[in-house]
């Protein structure tokens, strides 16, 4: 008898929440019929795929590269499943999009009052993220749009916009103060502001602007403007959220020795096309004419 697809999700979920117990849990099913399902699954297909290690299960050698292959083959389930529903309903009822918080607000506003009259009645789901943040939630199947400066492996990213990210500190600040500009070296032993990266697991490797040696993690833009508001340290923002600040010298520009400001891409990845109902891929289009206007 061939193997199901539920088998298969059964035994993933089992290697991704460490045990039956939890797995059957988080699956709302009970814990022999999981147990049962991998049991007769390893008896099917001739290989031992898990193996008890003190209170937890791990996959044998055998089952991490069945599992590699079975979250593939599950994806490819989901995605056949929403094309279906998509053939079968026609305009979907909601489109989930998670932004990078530096895509600027005023943008952003734009594009959803242009999809608002066409929506057909169709919820948005706007969800913000940081740095990996958004690039997980487009591989993980959490968001049908995701406008991110990360494109995950293996997917397809259109550039919408670039951002201008420039240091900034209050005007009193000694970064600001300083008659000479400063070097990289000397910003990264200031304090530095910056926003948590919202990923489930962030990335631990050091990107360009992040590299001073004491870091404090804000949840968002706004929080981190405050502090530096308050003289707490400097941060590099977003010049489209800072620039009436710099205008009305609330806020000062920090001079660099090198590098004045950075400049980072945002992207717009999709699932695949094939499989986005006709709202995501009308929001899809609203975005790229909006940010291609915009320009």
């Amino acid at each position: 008898m061939p193997s199901t697809l539920d088998q298969w999700r059964f035994f993933c979920a089992v290697i991704e929440h460490g045990s039956y117990v939890a797995a059957a849990n988080a699956l709302n099913r009970s814990h022999s019929a999981l147990n049962h399902a991998v049991r007769k699954l390893e008896d099917q297909i001739g290989l031992q795929l898990l193996q008890p290690q003190g209170r937890n299960v791990v996959p044998t050698e055998a089952g991490q590269v069945m599992a590699r292959r079975a979250r593939h083959l599950l994806e490819d389930a989901l995605q056949i499943e929403g094309l279906a529903r998509t053939i079968g309903q026609g305009w979907e009822s909601r489109v989930r999009l998670v932004v990078e918080i530096a895509f600027p607000r005023e943008l952003l506003s734009t594009v959803l009052s242009k999809f608002a009259p066409e929506s057909q009645g169709t919820t948005v789901q706007v969800e913000d993220a940081v740095l990996f943040g958004a690039a997980e939630a487009i591989e993980k199947n959490h968001a049908d749009l995701v406008v991110t400066p990360i494109v995950p492996s293996g997917k397809l990213g259109h550039p919408l916009v670039q951002i201008s990210l420039v240091p900034i500190a209050a005007p009193d600040h000694p970064l600001c103060l300083e008659t000479s500009p400063i070097t990289q070296a000397a910003l990264a032993l200031s304090l530095q502001i910056s926003i948590a990266d919202t990923a489930s697991q962030p990335d631990q490797q050091e990107i360009g602007w992040l590299r001073a040696q004491q870091r404090w993690r804000m949840p968002n833009f706004e929080a981190a403007r405050n502090l530096v508001l308050q003289g707490t340290g400097f941060a590099w923002l977003p010049l489209w959220m800072v620039r009436e600040d710099l205008h009305t010298g609330r806020l000062g520009r920090i001079e660099l020795a090198d590098i004045p400001e950075r400049q980072i891409t945002l992207y717009l990845v999709s699932q695949p096309t094939e499989s986005l109902g006709p709202a995501t891929r009308r929001l899809r289009e609203i975005l790229i004419e909006t940010a291609t206007q915009a320009d």
